[in-house]
C-alpha cells in the first residue's frame, strides 16, 4: 500500500515508529508536513500539494500531530479523504474530539461514565458548581487547548482560577476530583474494537498537572479489567475515533473517562508495556483501508 503520515512533527518518536512498522510490512510511506500543504480548488476538480509540488492519492492517510493549527490541519486531511484516500482517525472525529464540551455531551449521552461535570460562563456560580462537584476539583478550560487545567483544593483556589479563565474570555468546566490509594489515572491505547496498551501515573502526578495530554508522567503497567477495557472502547466509539488514547480514572474497578485524545504519543507506552503499538496502528491501517468508508453516525 501507499501510505501517508500528516503531521506538523516528522521527527517525532511516534511517526518513526509507524513509518519503521510500515517499511517493515513492505508498504510505501512518506511523512508530510500539513502547515507545508495547500490545496488548490476548481470547477474541474481539486489537489493537495505539497513544496509545490501535486501529491499523488494514497491508499491511507494517518494523522498526527495538528498541535497548534487544528482547523487547518483538519482541513488537509479532509481534502484527502474527498479524494478518496482512507483515513483511520476522521477529519471529522478529531474535530468533534478537540471540542471538551461536545466531547463530554456525546459521552453522557451515549452512557459512558465520566466524572461529576458542570460548565458554565459566570465566574459567580462557582460556590454553586463547587457544592455540585466538591472540592479538591479540576478546573478546566473548555475549549480546544486542553492543557489548561488545574486542580483547585480550596474554595478560594476554585473562585481564582475561574476568574482567571474568564479574564481570558474562556468558558470553564469543573469536574470531580478523586484521590485516595484505590484510585488509578489510566491511559488506554485504543485501536479499533481493542485497547492494545495501558499505563498508569499516580495522584500526585495528576495533581500537578491534570490534563497533561503528553505521555511522560505515565510510568508503569496499567493492568484493566475488562469491564475498563469496553469503556474505554465505547467512549472512542461514541466520538468516532477509531485510533485515540483514553485517559481513565478507576476507583474500585470502575472507570470513568476524562479525556480522549487523537493526538497521543506512543514512546513511553511501548517502553513500559513493550507492546508494539505502532505496528497494532499500522496492522488496523491494512485491514480497513481497502474497505467501503463507513459513514460518520455519530450524529453530533
Amino acid at each position: 500500500m501507499k501510505l501517508a503520515i500528516l503531521t506538523r512533527l516528522p521527527h517525532y518518536y511516534t511517526e518513526r515508529r509507524l513509518v519503521e512498522e510500515a517499511e517493515k510490512r513492505g508498504h510505501w510511506i512518506e511523512t508530510i508536513r500539513y502547515p507545508a500543504c495547500y490545496v488548490s480548488l476548481t470547477s474541474e476538480g481539486s489537489e493537495v500539494l505539497y513544496k509545490g509540488e501535486k501529491l499523488s492519492p494514497y491508499d491511507a492517510v494517518i494523522s498526527r500531530s495538528f498541535a497548534g493549527s487544528s482547523t487547518y490541519g483538519t482541513a488537509i486531511l479532509r481534502q484527502f479523504e474527498v479524494m478518496g484516500s482512507y483515513a483511520p482517525i476522521k477529519s471529522l472525529a478529531i474535530n468533534r474530539s478537540i471540542d471538551t464540551l461536545r466531547t463530554m455531551q456525546i459521552l453522557t449521552r451515549e452512557g459512558v461514565s465520566v466524572p461529576k461535570t458542570v460548565f458554565v460562563r459566570e465566574p459567580d456560580q462557582a460556590d454553586e458548581l463547587i457544592e455540585y462537584v466538591g472540592l479538591p476539583a479540576v478546573v478546566r478550560v473548555a475549549s480546544m487547548r486542553r492543557e489548561n487545567s488545574v486542580l483547585a483544593e480550596t474554595r478560594k483556589a476554585v473562585s481564582s482560577v475561574i476568574r482567571a479563565f474568564y479574564v481570558n474570555d474562556a468558558t470553564f468546566m469543573l469536574q470531580e476530583y478523586i484521590n485516595g490509594e484505590t484510585v488509578q489515572y489510566v491511559r488506554a491505547i485504543v485501536v479499533g474494537s481493542s485497547v492494545v496498551a495501558s499505563v498508569r501515573k499516580n495522584s500526585s502526578a495528576f495533581a500537578s498537572e491534570a490534563n497533561d495530554t503528553g505521555d511522560t508522567k505515565f510510568d508503569k503497567i496499567a493492568v484493566l479489567s475488562d469491564e475498563s477495557k469496553k469503556v474505554a472502547v465505547k467512549a472512542a466509539k461514541a466520538i468516532g475515533l477509531n485510533i485515540c488514547s483514553v485517559d481513565l480514572m478507576v476507583s474500585d474497578g470502575a472507570a470513568k473517562v476524562m479525556t480522549i485524545n487523537p493526538y497521543f504519543g506512543i514512546e513511553n507506552i511501548e517502553k513500559i508495556t513493550k507492546r508494539n503499538v505502532a505496528g497494532k496502528i499500522i496492522e488496523y491501517v491494512e485491514l480497513n483501508a481497502k474497505r467501503r468508508t463507513k459513514k460518520d453516525k455519530v450524529g453530533a
